[in-house]
């Protein structure tokens, strides 16, 4: 059986494409110094079993994030991700709910301003 979109093997939720996609700029400020150490640990070793912790790492700073952005700007991430989805995430054309996103974010301070 295919697992729905949001579920998983573990039984906690995943992260939708839409979530990731909208939250993108904000991972990338947020979960920074989790990606170093993951791509960090990546080049050291060719094991993939070495880079466990670091890579559940990100995963867990990225869930946090989306946590926080769907308890805090609901409507507008919704709106956002949705609008990503329908279109094929062509982030041109979703200005309009980006604006709105970005602007609870800010309002919310729920995570870093994203360059």
């Amino acid at each position: 059986r295919l697992l729905d979109e949001g579920a998983s093997h573990s039984g906690r939720r995943m992260a939708t494409a839409g979530e990731l996609y909208g939250a993108a700029k904000l991972v990338r400020v947020e979960c920074t110094e989790a990606n170093k150490a993951y791509l960090q640990c990546k080049k050291k070793s060719r094991n993939p079993g070495e880079c466990l912790g670091d890579g559940a790492g990100v995963k867990a700073c990225v869930d946090g994030l989306v946590a926080k952005l769907n308890a805090t700007c609901a409507e507008p991430y919704l709106k956002y991700q949705k609008c990503l989805t329908d279109n094929n995430a062509r982030f041109e054309e979703c200005r309009k709910q980006q604006k709105a996103f970005d602007a609870c974010v800010e309002q919310s301070k729920v995570a870093p301003a994203a360059a």
